[in-house]
């Protein structure tokens, strides 16, 4: 049914032409790499101008969005998130999963250890916890 669109033909013309341009759905992300608490933005680069957008961010906050691009996602967890994107005009749908897209990192665990465990540095007190 998503093609029906593009099989509508110009009698008057006596030709085969779609009145609609097809969608392709397809995104940029401002980075695929992140550490727990990081935010990552999303481009649409979708052809086929498309009219309305549906992305899906599992392990994302917000999860979803209808913003063409999806600004500050942000990932809590470590992990691989897939992200989806539909893209819609008036010649149909196209949908793209792009699986383990987003790769977040633990954030750095610092331990410190050792005595003193107050030293001075510029003449202030530091004291390691």
């Amino acid at each position: 049914m998503k093609n029906i669109s593009n099989l509508l033909l110009t009698i008057l013309m006596g030709v085969a032409a779609p009145l609609f341009a097809q969608v392709s759905a397809s995104f940029n992300a401002s980075s695929t790499t992140v550490c727990e608490g990081s935010t990552v933005d999303f481009t649409d680069t979708s052809t086929g101008s498309p009219t309305s957008w549906l992305w899906s961010f599992p392990g994302g906050t917000p999860s979803s969005s209808t913003d063409p691009n999806p600004t500050g996602i942000t990932y809590a967890t470590a992990g691989s998130f897939d992200v989806e994107l539909t893209a819609t005009n008036a010649g149909g749908s196209d949908i793209i999963t792009s699986s383990n897209h987003i790769t977040v990192n633990p954030s750095p665990d610092a331990t410190f250890t050792g005595l003193p465990a107050t030293i001075c540095e510029n003449g202030g007190i530091v004291t390691m916890t």
